[in-house]
């Protein structure tokens, strides 16, 4: 722990990305929300802010290489797609607007349940939708209603809110999911039991890396921190309910692919 950092604003600020200037730490989020965190350095108060405006800060850009995390993620839903159906496995993702950000997850996590046809000689097919917002949850219901009546028994969902809707909504169909981002299971404990992993930014780590350089007089402004498999910036989340139910044959499969990808024996298909 930071000597200046109490548990509870270390939680807080944990899924966020740094930024600095001066006394200040801020802390970037959805652009949209304000929250102050305030936290004693020596009898002084620091601030925390949850929003940037105008980049006149020196910033630290956070990158994610997320299909470095998604490519396995794919390989994992169509190999659990093909146990509950080994006639006609079929996987689904319901995604955010289509720009490259998004593209990265559905470019890459197609090509995973590719690498599984090919490695095992099947044929699981995918379908998916890009959302035209971040933040309808009735669309999200609407878009994995319709994977779910083309008999998609996993559905990644990477779009904000959208997504969200879109868990709910497997859920109640009784299908699974993987999550995106944070690990799900946690963030939203309703739809945990669905969730067979998620795709997760390692925002933790960073923050906390940033704000120690900070304290330590090393923050270096005006760079961007890249998130890999190699420095754990992305990765999966643990399987959870599913634990049990994952062989040591696919986690030895995944281990190999996440392998082959840092070193780049295998593509993950991005860029395009």
């Amino acid at each position: 722990n930071l000597p200046f950092v109490s548990n509870s604003a270390y939680t807080c600020c944990r899924y966020n990305c740094a930024v600095f200037y001066n006394g200040f730490s801020c802390i970037r989020t959805n652009f949209r929300s304000i929250v102050k965190i305030f936290f004693f350095v020596f009898n002084k108060v620091k601030y925390i802010f949850m929003y940037i405006s105008q980049f006149v800060f020196t910033t630290v850009k956070p990158a994610f290489d997320v299909d470095q995390s998604s490519f396995p993620c794919g390989f994992l839903a169509a190999w659990w797609a093909l146990k509950q159906n080994q006639t006609d496995a079929r996987v689904g993702f319901v995604a955010g607007p289509e720009i490259p950000n998004i593209r990265q997850f559905s470019v890459s996590y197609t090509h995973g349940v590719s690498y599984f046809n090919s490695l095992y000689k099947k044929n699981v097919q995918v379908m998916g939708y890009f959302a035209n917002s971040f933040n309808d949850s009735l669309q999200g219901v609407r878009l994995a209603d319709s994977l779910l009546k083309n008999n998609a028994h996993t559905i990644f969902a990477f779009a904000g809110k959208t997504g969200n809707g879109a868990l709910y909504k497997i859920k109640q169909a009784g299908k699974w999911a993987i999550g995106v981002d944070a690990d799900q299971y946690y963030s939203i404990p309703e739809v945990s039991g669905i969730l067979l992993t998620s795709c997760m930014k390692g925002l933790s780590s960073f923050t906390y890396d940033i704000l120690r350089n900070y304290y330590y007089n090393k923050f270096a402004g005006g760079t961007v921190i890249y998130g890999t498999l190699s420095n754990g910036g992305v990765g999966m989340a643990p399987f959870h309910n599913y634990d049990l139910q994952i062989p040591d044959s696919v986690r030895q499969a995944i281990s190999t692919i996440e392998t082959g990808i840092k070193n780049g024996t295998i593509s993950t298909g991005w860029p395009e």
